[in-house]
């Protein structure tokens, strides 16, 4: 399985040491999953991109952001009061996520 750990880890400007401490894996298994041996679980993809503060699809040779939309949980759960919003704001809110992925930036 092609994930792709390490240029979200390099551009987080996380080591392997810092990223095994977010996550809880140990510095030797990051290593492999990075240089794609291993088949992790869903879980310990969840943990990673959680501590790499990404959907976890990114990890799956990227998403494109085909599949990331507002309703994918990662966003959910980095908006918790996402649904106490008044609706102007959750607009605004979903237009400048629309306009960040455009840009490859999000």
């Amino acid at each position: 399985m092609i994930l792709l750990i390490k240029p979200y880890r390099l551009m987080r400007r996380l080591n392997l040491k810092a990223l095994s401490e977010l996550t809880g894996l140990s510095i030797g298994y990051l290593s492999q999953l990075e240089n794609n041996k291993g088949n992790p679980t869903l879980s310990t993809i969840d943990k990673i991109g959680k501590a790499l503060k990404i959907c976890p699809l990114h990890l799956f040779a990227g998403c494109n952001n085909k599949y990331c939309t507002l309703d994918c949980y990662h966003y959910k759960d980095y908006y918790t009061n996402y649904n106490n919003l008044p609706p102007e704001t959750k607009e605004h809110l979903k237009r400048t996520i629309i306009r960040l992925k455009s840009q490859n930036k999000l």
